[in-house]
């Protein structure tokens, strides 16, 4: 799959990486990153829980309709991004390579950059733990995702490989502390700014 579009155009950075892999760390520290509009779902959950309209994450994400509704504000706000023409990270797994396909196909006139982290799934595990337990102890019990240990390696059998067919006009190889291993595809100005932002 080939998308051509012009070099001055809006991009779309998709994170891939499994949860805890520091997707999300990456983003709001990068001095062009954090510069950017960022989307994911989690963002709606967690300020519903704060807002009192759900006691917790997982009581947020209990029932269908609830997660329907939160996916439908996720794919607003892309819409909005969209009818203005910037820029956007999709600031979530983006493990499965249709779900990657579909944000292609969203935004056709953006150029698409991919920022994959190699976090390895027995270190995101580790991390995700020790935050959940963080949140505990620090009275934030209702903010904790409470996945279990079987559903988080289930996460791991889903990971689908990103490559440059999908689309992709650039993807950026991180390591599990976020530095760079290597780049894939064109150096385009914003890639290598988003490369020195690493440094």
């Amino acid at each position: 799959m080939t998308i051509q579009v012009s070099s001055d155009a809006p991009h779309c950075i998709t994170m891939i990486g499994f949860i805890c892999s520091g997707k999300t760390e990456v983003c709001i520290k990068h001095p062009v990153l954090s510069k950017i509009e960022r989307a994911d779902v989690d963002t709606f959950i967690f300020d519903a829980v704060k807002e009192q309209e759900f006691p917790s994450y997982k009581l947020a994400t209990q029932h269908p309709q609830d997660n329907v509704s939160f996916k439908r504000a996720f794919w607003d706000l892309l819409g909005y991004v969209k009818d203005d023409n910037d820029s956007v990270i999709i600031d979530r797994l983006n493990i499965h390579r249709n779900s990657r396909q579909k944000l292609l196909s969203f935004f056709p006139d953006h150029n698409h950059i991919a920022i994959n982290i190699h976090a390895q799934l027995s270190i995101c595990k580790q991390r995700y733990f020790s935050l959940e337990r963080e949140l505990e102890t620090n009275g934030e019990h209702h903010l904790r995702r409470e996945l279990s240990s079987k559903a988080f390696n289930q996460i791991g059998k889903s990971l689908h490989k990103v490559s440059l067919a999908e689309g992709y006009t650039s993807i950026i190889h991180l390591n599990q502390f976020g530095k760079l291993m290597f780049v894939e595809g064109e150096h385009s100005d914003f890639v290598r700014s988003v490369v020195e932002g690493l440094s």
